[in-house]
C-alpha cells in the first residue's frame, strides 16, 4: 500500500495544478485537438511533479542527546571551521538542494529555540558561495544540552519562498518538521567545535535521520 503524504505547503499548488488539468481534460472531449492534447499531457506532467516535490516521507530520528542530526536532504557542499565572532571555532556545513531532494527541513537537535531572525536579500543559485551572505535566508539559533547549533534557511534562484514556524522561547525537538524553502535552495548547519563528524564534503544527506556528528564528550 502506498503511503503519499504531502506537506501543507503544496495543497495550494496542488489544487490549482488539478483543476488545470481536470479543465484541460473536459476541453480535450469537447474539441480534439492535437495542441490541446498535448497542453493536458503537460498539466499532468507538473501535477506529478508538485506531488513529488512536496512529498513529505517518514524518517527514523536517532535518540541520542549527543548527536545532531542533517535539518535538510541534499549534498554536502562544504564543511569548514572559518567562522568568526560568535561562530569562532565552530563547524560549518553547507547543504545544496536541488529540485529532486526532499524540501522539508527538521530540526537538527532537541532543546529550545533562542531566536528566529529573517533577512531579505537577492536570488543568486543557492550551489554558488557567493548566495551564502547575500541571499535571503532565516537564522535560527538553537539551545540543546550544554551547547548551541544554527540553522539557516537561503533562498536561491528559482527557490523565493522560505517557510520556518519555529519561534523563539519555543521547546524545539530534533527531528521535527520545522519548515521547507520552496524549489531549490540551500541550508546552511552551525554545529561546536568539538563535534565528532559523521560526514564528508560530496555526501548526501536525509533531514532528521542522517547523522551529522556527535558532540564529544568531556571529561
Amino acid at each position: 500500500m502506498i503511503n503519499l503524504r504531502i506537506v501543507k505547503e503544496g495543497f495550494p499548488f496542488l489544487k490549482r495544478s488539478a483543476i488545470f488539468s481536470v479543465v484541460m481534460m473536459l476541453i480535450c472531449i469537447i474539441w480534439v485537438k492535437i495542441w490541446l492534447f498535448a497542453v493536458f499531457c503537460i498539466s499532468i506532467f507538473w501535477l506529478l511533479f508538485i506531488l513529488f516535490f512536496f512529498r513529505d516521507p517518514q524518517r527514523s530520528i536517532p535518540e541520542s542527546d549527543q548527536i545532531i542530526v542533517s535539518p535538510a536532504d541534499g549534498r554536502i557542499m562544504r564543511i569548514d571551521r572559518s567562522g568568526q565572532g560568535l561562530l569562532s571555532g565552530m563547524v560549518n556545513i553547507s547543504i545544496f538542494l536541488s529540485l529532486w531532494d526532499v524540501h522539508i527541513n527538521r530540526i537538527p537537535v532537541s532543546g529550545q529555540v533562542i531566536f528566529v531572525k529573517h533577512i531579505a536579500g537577492r536570488y543568486f543559485p543557492a550551489f554558488q558561495s557567493r548566495s551564502w551572505g547575500v541571499n535571503e535566508q532565516v537564522h535560527i539559533g538553537l539551545q540543546s544540552n550544554g551547547y548551541q547549533v544554527f540553522v539557516k534557511q537561503i533562498a536561491g534562484t528559482i527557490a523565493r519562498r522560505i517557510v520556518c514556524d519555529l519561534k523563539a522561547g519555543e521547546k524545539a525537538i530534533k527531528g521535527e518538521r520545522f519548515g521547507m524553502i520552496k524549489f531549490g535552495s540551500c541550508v546552511e548547519l552551525t554545529i561546536p567545535g568539538n563535534t565528532e563528524l559523521r560526514v564528508t564534503k560530496g555526501d548526501r544527506v536525509k533531514a532528521g535521520e542522517t547523522v551529522i556528528g556527535s558532540i564529544a564528550n568531556e571529561t
